[in-house]
């Protein structure tokens, strides 16, 4: 067997990511890390009941709805060890009182540095894994394999069994990118796959040209891919020139095609290229349909801050 840690940056390169905030229409930076936990034995997903955000509520199975709350970050700790964190409530999964007895209920519980909000994720044959607590070395458990929805998740002592084995599935998210000047989204005219098109800002329309998914690399940047090209985000040639327009490109990897969301208040982002250190902008923040956008010297200027709204998973 084989710690699931070594296999994480080879998924952190290769999966897209999601949102903290999406299932009411609010978001925030794709997350390298985010992960649906899928029941080997029940086909149900790691839930927290009813969008929880209080300590001690009781970690549930539930069938796959698409829903926040039934998504999971990870936080490397010391050891190889990870924290798994709600991407709801911000919580931990967390052994109540650090208890070693069997059929203890996993509960979601304030982060904090107890080992009993520590995991180790072993790999097993078939792609799944087990979950196994780095305090009392119990694992994640189904009780008795059970299939309904809303049963608890409990710890148990490892014996292999099905109800003990987990598939880590990372989110791939898409979005609409919506400016706040404007509350148009950005958009590739006309459905267009060829390359050079110019990316505008358009009036929302739900259309897959209108949908974009961010892919991290090693380093933490993003290419922003076009759901309905599948082309990247683009400066032309590199320039390092205010107005330039962006266009989409096939991927070649450059660092013209890479960007970094840099916060700036209450879920807006600048969007900024690890090339120049420009951003995208909106030329004098015009309202109108169609208009390109280019990259600009950052500011704070509301037509060089986006919100990123996850649409579906």
């Amino acid at each position: 067997m084989q710690k699931l840690s070594k296999l994480l940056p080879i998924l952190v390169s290769v999966f897209a990511i999601t949102l903290v905030i999406s299932t009411f229409g609010m978001a925030q930076s794709p997350d390298p890390l985010a992960y649906v936990i899928k029941s080997r034995v029940s086909g149900k997903v790691l839930d927290v009941p009813g969008f929880s955000s209080s300590d001690h509520a009781q970690i549930q199975q539930i069938a796959d709805n698409g829903g926040i709350n039934q998504e999971w970050r990870l936080e490397p700790v010391s050891g190889g060890y990870y924290k798994i964190i709600s991407r709801w409530s911000g919580k931990a999964l967390d052994i109540p009182d650090g208890s070693f007895n069997d059929n203890v209920v996993i509960q979601q519980f304030t982060e904090h540095n107890g080992l009993n909000q520590q995991w180790e994720l072993v790999q097993l044959p078939g792609g799944y894994t087990k979950i196994v607590s780095r305090l009392t070395r119990k694992v994640l458990d189904v009780p008795n394999g059970d299939t309904d929805n809303g049963v608890k998740i409990q710890q148990f002592t490892d014996h292999g069994g099905v109800n003990q084995q987990w598939q880590l599935i990372p989110v791939t998210a898409v979005y609409k990118v919506v400016s706040r000047a404007t509350g148009k989204v950005l958009d590739i005219p006309d459905f267009a796959t060829d390359n050079h098109a110019i990316l505008q800002q358009f009036t929302d329309n739900g259309g897959i040209n209108q949908m974009f998914t961010f892919v991290p690399n090693a380093n933490g940047y993003y290419k922003i891919v076009s759901n309905c090209s599948g082309k990247v985000l683009d400066i032309p040639n590199g320039s390092d020139a205010n107005h330039v327009l962006i266009q989409q490109f096939t991927d070649h990897g450059g660092t013209n095609q890479q960007w970094r969301l840099s916060r700036v208040a209450n879920g807006w982002y600048r969007i900024i290229s690890v090339d120049n250190n420009k951003s995208l902008d909106i030329p004098n923040g015009s309202p109108n349909d169609g208009v390109q956008i280019q990259q600009f010297n950052s500011h704070n200027g509301h037509n060089q801050q986006w919100r990123l709204v996850r649409v579906r998973r």
